[in-house]
């Protein structure tokens, strides 16, 4: 996983992905222009650093992938709280 990656190709290889852009108010889940963007398009656009936006999607993956104690990987990201309603 690199800065070069289509915010597209990203989200169909690491779907754990999306609640990050959600979590920056990020439009990238489900846009068009996703499969052409890369994420440091991406970040760009949005004033964050790229470096950071990669760091917690990797950290996001690992957290949905780690087993928990009955051997099944991680709740979703609603069950985790990390999805939060708009007010």
């Amino acid at each position: 996983m690199n800065a070069q990656v289509t915010v597209g190709a990203l989200l169909r290889e690491v779907p754990e992905a999306a609640p990050v852009f959600l979590r920056h108010e990020m439009a990238c889940v489900g846009c068009a222009i996703a499969e052409l963007d890369t994420l440091a398009d991406a970040a760009a656009a949005y004033c964050l650093s790229v470096t950071s936006l990669l760091a917690e999607v990797e950290q996001q993956a690992a957290a949905q992938a780690a087993p928990q104690p009955n051997g099944v990987p991680g709740p979703g990201p609603a069950a985790q709280g990390s999805i939060k309603p708009r007010k």
